[in-house]
């Protein structure tokens, strides 16, 4: 019995010195990274930011796996990249973002590829700049061939020149050149809450659909409405200035907004013979401060569209 005690002792001793080895030549090794204990690592984890991601000691790709790391502004440049990258949640990926820019509004580029460049490094995600196109107050009806008619006539044109003469396999992003995506990891888990028939979706449209669309839930996210046809002398339009895509589909696009006389495409998609949905998930905002090239917005106030004015059919 003594030998025992001995023994355990002994061993008691060893495992105290290896520790205490342990200890000097481990805080040696991290002498920058300050100790936590758990209550206030569970602390840390309840802000916006999530701190304890900065000064954990794991590597990167190990910490960007947590749930608490996502979105964290003061971690490193590749988290939200890395998360999206990783999480089964997110089982869309975007293959590549144009946005449509008139040759004369420079200003308006500079803006768009201040945030697409570095967007376009940190996401993996490609954009190319689409020349806009006039539009033709030919293709309009007699009594609406005026400014409006250019502008939306030319977006378009513009919207055809993608899908005619550019990549759109997979998931593409079409953008205005006055919209900036903000949040891209809420972008894609929007798109991923999307019920599987979407043709065509918009997100953030200028003001919130119709009651009478059909409504879903998206949690936290927001909500969702597939613009189906309003009610008889309504109208809906919405605004395009975030599109997707889908490679399959937009030979269905391209038909769909193929109609005379020509009309906003965005009033186009709240039809029954496409399926469209607008989600209200705010993932970004337009920039106004640089003024419209399509002032059809202007044109539908002023001429109160879908109460005593159709742009739609002729005059009688």
């Amino acid at each position: 019995m003594y030998k025992l005690k001995s023994i355990s002792r002994r061993a008691i001793i060893a495992s105290l010195a290896l520790f205490g080895l342990f200890a000097i030549y481990g805080n040696d090794t991290n002498e920058n990274i300050p100790l936590r204990n758990l209550e206030e690592a569970a602390e840390e984890t309840k802000g916006e930011c999530q701190g304890w991601c900065i000064n954990h000691p794991d590597p990167w790709e190990v910490k960007c796996d947590f749930v608490h790391c996502n979105g964290c502004s003061k971690c490193s440049e590749q988290d939200e990249k890395v998360i999206i990258e990783k999480n089964e949640t997110y089982p869309i990926h975007v293959d590549r973002i144009y946005y449509i820019n008139m040759d004369h509004r420079t200003d308006k580029r500079d803006w768009m590829e201040s945030w697409l460049e570095p967007f376009s490094k940190k996401y993996s995600v490609p954009y190319y700049r689409i020349s806009g196109k006039s539009g033709d107050t030919n293709d309009c009806l007699p009594h609406v061939r005026d400014a409006a008619c250019i502008g939306m006539t030319g977006l378009l044109y513009s919207n055809w020149d993608i899908m005619d003469n550019h990549n759109t396999t997979g998931i593409t992003i079409v953008l205005e050149d006055d919209y900036v995506i903000q949040d891209y990891p809420k972008l894609l888990k929007s798109l991923a809450m999307t019920p599987d028939d979407w043709d065509v979706i918009r997100f953030d449209l200028w003001h919130h659909p119709y009651g009478h669309f059909p409504h879903f839930q998206m949690g936290e996210l927001g909500y969702g409405v597939q613009t189906v046809a309003p009610p008889e002398g309504g109208y809906y339009c919405g605004g395009t200035h975030l599109t997707v895509w889908r490679g399959d589909k937009v030979d269905v696009l391209r038909k769909h907004w193929d109609a005379h006389p020509r009309s906003p495409i965005d009033c186009r998609l709240a039809a029954d013979n496409i399926t469209s949905y607008a989600l209200m998930t705010g993932v970004g905002g337009r920039d106004e401060s640089r003024g419209s090239d399509v002032p059809k917005l202007r044109f539908l106030q002023q001429r109160n569209l879908g109460k005593n004015f159709d742009m739609f059919h002729e005059e009688e």
